[in-house]
């Protein structure tokens, strides 16, 4: 089903926009009298910055059907300007569009408004200025503070900054590239062993504090987030997933002796397994955000409350086989070391 703004979305596009067409070169007046004393003729349209189905204009199949739906991909535009910048998506790409948008509302806040609405504003477009180097349609999210603005924030962020880690996961995994091997000899090989054992224990742990951080981020019910502690969880989990694609990369390219192989495949996969279940948290935010503005249990006074686990585990046995390895390969190197003597 094609993504439509809701009525409130719209209208707030409309107001926000002053009424008038955000194409800088054009601030057409889009209301106008109607035959009805109680009415206005509303002459403008909300816009899909980018395309709300496959095959319409500036369509991004990576985007999640509330981000096209959303308040930030939108944009208030005649009718004439809506069709322009539909039939022409090279000359009109959606950068520009959002850019369009920033400048129309740079307009509106300093010739249309009143001076708190302009100092808000300017307050506003400051946040936003430190998200200068992510997509246009976060630093939206940032200016727009639509409902559930937290959740918005974090899914997008968080597909943004782990999808090049996510692409370097699956290039190590089909060896799409190669590095220089690191051998690790027999004799030393149950003391790396103990080396990897402990990392892996440090990435669950700080999992868990990220994890944490994050809800905290997010605010009680009831209560707006903290948009720089939200960012900052967001870039510890980019961290995490950086390092556990780095571990990865370390343990595909160690030479060990044959009889150490089992063990060093025990050790891999297991951080990059947890890494990618954090790509759960956007989809899962995604479904949470579908409930907002929509008929559900909850009330101002006793909220909805929705939870999500992700369980980070190792696997069945883990630990036991880690071991019986260590054992078996103690026991080769005593005999080794024995047959020396």
């Amino acid at each position: 089903m094609k993504p439509r703004f809701s009525t409130k979305t719209i209208l707030t596009l409309a107001q926000r926009a002053a009424y008038r067409c955000s194409n800088p070169d054009c601030r057409k007046l889009t209301v106008g009298p109607n035959s009805e004393e109680d009415k206005a003729t509303i002459l403008g349209e909300a816009a899909h910055i980018f395309g709300a189905n496959s095959g319409s204009a500036r369509f991004d199949p990576s985007m999640s059907e509330n981000s096209r739906a959303a308040i930030t991909n939108g944009i208030w535009l005649c009718a004439n300007c809506h069709t322009m910048v539909d039939k022409d998506v090279q000359a009109y790409s959606a950068a520009l569009l959002f850019r369009w948008r920033e400048i129309h509302d740079d307009f509106v806040a300093s010739e249309l408004s009143s001076i708190s609405d302009k100092i808000r504003f300017e307050e506003r477009a400051s946040e936003s200025e430190k998200f200068s180097g992510y997509p246009p349609i976060i630093r939206r999210i940032v200016m727009d503070r639509p409902t559930a603005w937290e959740w918005s924030l974090t899914a997008e962020l968080l597909r943004y900054l782990t999808a090049p880690h996510m692409r370097k996961l699956r290039d190590v995994r089909q060896d799409l590239y190669t590095r220089p091997l690191q051998r690790v000899q027999l004799d030393d090989f149950i003391d790396w062993t103990m080396q990897q054992t402990s990392r892996i224990q440090g990435f669950f742990s700080s999992l868990a504090g990220i994890m944490e951080n994050l809800n905290e981020a997010w605010g009680k019910p009831g209560e707006p987030g903290d948009l720089e502690e939200i960012h900052h969880s967001c870039l510890l989990i980019n961290d995490f997933f950086k390092q556990a694609v780095l571990f990865e990369e370390e343990l595909k390219f160690i030479h060990v002796d044959e009889e150490c192989v089992p063990l060093l495949n025990l050790l891999r996969g297991i951080i990059a397994a947890q890494a990618e279940k954090l790509l759960e948290i956007s989809e899962s935010l995604d479904k949470v955000i579908l409930l907002v503005d929509t008929e559900h249990e909850g009330t101002k006074e006793k909220p909805l409350i929705v939870t999500h686990s992700l369980e980070c585990t190792l696997p069945d046995n883990w630990s036991e086989k880690v071991n019986a390895e260590l054992a078996r390969i103690r026991n080769i190197v005593m005999e080794h070391q024995q047959e020396v003597l």
